[in-house]
């Protein structure tokens, strides 16, 4: 097939684009696999002898073991996103109107609200932290456990780096983007139900929630995927740091209350200026507000043209070129030109089985958490 010559450079060098996006049927599959495999792999692994062995290469270093443990997790995370999103023909962090993309700005007030959320809500954590400690369980880190400094330090690198991706990937990347047919707000709350369940530690239930609303909002406006990464990052790295600094202080009581003192309200600052910006954002996305410098252009549709390899190779992706003309942009969670007609991209034609698998999902998450208390 000939393309007009005007079209041919920008065929040729547009980058490969997906437009199809995860169904919330797929979505809420995959959280409920993802479930199963946290209660099987280690069933597995511990019944093949696996375990035994890297408790034996472990030895009595607390810290290379809680390393390994984190490392298999996440990896199981990882393994299972990347499989799903391979079967389902969808980038995890680009396509379905999303992006991975650097942008300095809304990365720094992103930070800033992490940082208040956590600081602001430390309280309320803490509290319910107490509380989770009466019904039974302990945080995970033992603070009088010996090891190397080595692993404690890959440790420290560790917690913040791969949640930042794996967990990202499944929770914003798939979950998210799949619950998005029952709206913006649904997907956002329910995935950060999940993403907070899924972590079956009942100490940290209620910040991690607040904090996956927060991230999940900013991916969610943005339609950036390195945004949340980077929230992520920095909200795991500033609850270690904090955490140590907190308890130097807290040897000294004066100097106790004025950090509280100084962090509180820098946190109440930091929340305030965070929120400002994504909520100015979001009104100048929807065109409520007119643009502002400092929040940029809204973004073009994205242009959608592919080389005659990726159609060839990709049947469910098809955009005709002698369309290019009438469709030079396409909107990917609209229409696709397919076979002389347009096709709507993954529609759904009922949410009765999601709603299932979602309610089971939850159901499993909520009795694995209140099973880690008694056990």
């Amino acid at each position: 097939m000939k393309v007009k010559n005007e079209y041919t450079a920008s065929i040729k060098n547009a980058p490969k684009y997906n437009p199809n996006n995860f169904t919330a049927f797929g979505s809420a599959i995959f959280y409920v696999v993802l479930l199963l495999a946290f209660f099987f792999v280690p069933l597995l692994m511990y019944f093949s002898g696996f375990s035994q062995m890297l408790t034996d290469l472990a030895g009595d270093d607390y810290y290379l073991q809680i390393v390994i443990n984190m490392v298999i997790l996440q990896v199981i995370i990882l393994a299972c996103g990347l499989i799903f999103s391979a079967i389902a023909r969808v980038n995890p962090i680009r396509g379905g109107g999303y992006r991975f993309k650097f942008d300095l700005t809304p990365v720094l007030f992103a930070c800033l609200l992490v940082a208040g959320i956590q600081i602001c809500f430390s309280p309320l954590h803490m509290q319910f932290s107490d509380s989770a400690a009466f019904f039974g369980g302990e945080l995970a880190l033992d603070e009088e456990a010996s090891g190397s400094a080595l692993w404690l330090i890959v440790y420290l690198i560790l917690v913040p780096l791969l949640p930042c991706i794996c967990e990202e990937i499944a929770f914003r990347g798939i979950i998210m983007r799949g619950f998005s047919r029952f709206g913006a707000f649904t997907a956002v709350i329910l995935s950060s139900a999940m993403f907070a369940l899924f972590h079956g530690n009942f100490q940290q239930l209620i910040i991690q929630f607040i904090g996956g609303v927060a991230i999940g909002a900013a991916v969610y406006i943005t339609k950036n995927f390195l945004v949340g990464s980077a929230m992520h990052f920095f909200n795991n790295a500033f609850s270690l740091l904090f955490g140590i600094v907190e308890s130097v202080f807290a040897e000294n009581e004066a100097l106790s209350n004025l950090f509280v003192m100084i962090t509180t309200i820098g946190g109440i600052v930091m929340l305030v200026v965070g929120a400002y910006y994504f909520i100015r954002l979001y009104l100048r996305n929807k065109g409520v507000i007119p643009d502002c410098a400092m929040f940029g252009r809204p973004d073009k549709p994205i242009p959608i043209l592919m080389s005659a390899e990726r159609r060839a190779t990709n049947s469910s992706i098809i955009i005709d070129v002698t369309e290019l003309e009438r469709f030079k942009y396409f909107y990917p969670d609209a229409m696709r030109f397919s076979n002389g007609k347009f096709i709507s991209l993954k529609k759904e034609r009922s949410s009765a089985p999601a709603i299932v698998f979602i309610i089971l999902g939850i159901l499993l998450a909520v009795g694995s958490l209140l099973l880690s208390l008694v056990v």
